[in-house]
């Protein structure tokens, strides 16, 4: 019997939920400030604010936003400006697959964050590059690029995001059937989680471990990992994400 797996690779538990409509009054009262008031740094930052409102429900639209935002900042020399706007149009571009266009905005993310020597935002323009190579199936290069990241957030000691790369790192690795790699940065990513007691992503990191597993035809091993994830779903009320458990490991 041919077994398969359904919504394995998971990386959605480790971003914060935003509404996926913009707000109208936010953005009536962001686009009365522009109209109102003279062209200066706060305009970029309420560039990239526009940006957030509409990225989920209308990336054309917020794209231009950010370029706004980017033409406005180079105009200024407003280099904390230059490093956002690249980054959000990076992520844009990445979201819209061209990945030509994302590497080179995320490059120059990187290049403004090191100006600013701010690594929180040089781990994520490291971060959404690596997801850029990633796409390119350019595996290699995104390694090096999510290391430099989980650096920098070593340093930080900032442990979700810590954890985010590690899971990242495990998709990257389990994409190339490295799968002892990918279990060593799933386990690590799980780890973590379990420290910090965020239930989503532990069911996250199980499921994704289990999904290895059964890769491996060791269903044995898979099956644990699977009833823990289902037990979250559950107590969480993921009825979705409860279905999808059910569905698997109906299936070993």
């Amino acid at each position: 019997m041919r077994r398969t797996t359904i919504g394995f690779v998971v990386t959605a538990a480790f971003v914060w939920h935003h509404a996926c409509g913009q707000n109208r009054t936010v953005v009536d009262s962001l686009l009365q400030y522009l109209w109102t008031t003279n062209p200066d740094t706060s305009h970029v930052e309420i560039y990239l604010s526009l940006y957030y409102e509409f990225h989920r429900s209308n990336l054309d639209t917020a794209m231009v936003y950010a370029r706004k935002g980017k033409s406005l900042a180079e105009e200024l020399g407003y280099i904390r400006g230059l490093s956002a706007s690249t980054y959000r149009l990076g992520t844009g571009y990445s979201n819209l697959r061209n990945f030509d266009l994302a590497e080179n905005e995320f490059l120059q993310a990187v290049k403004y964050a090191e100006l600013l020597r701010d690594n929180v935002e040089l781990s994520s323009a490291y971060s959404g590059l690596a997801k850029v190579y990633f796409g390119k199936n350019e595996f290699d290069q995104a390694a090096s690029a999510y290391l430099k990241a989980l650096k920098l957030l070593s340093a930080a000691n900032d442990r979700n995001s810590q954890a985010r790369i590690f899971n990242e790192l495990g998709i990257l690795y389990k994409k190339q059937l490295q799968y002892e790699k990918a279990l060593t940065y799933y386990e690590e990513a799980l780890s973590i989680v379990r420290e910090l007691n965020f239930l989503p992503g532990i069911s996250s990191c199980l499921l994704n471990i289990g999904s290895v597993y059964i890769d491996l035809k060791d269903y044995q091993k898979a099956l644990p990992y699977l009833t823990e994830s289902l037990g979250i779903k559950i107590a969480t009320g993921d009825r979705l994400g409860e279905g999808r458990c059910r569905l698997n490991i109906g299936n070993l």
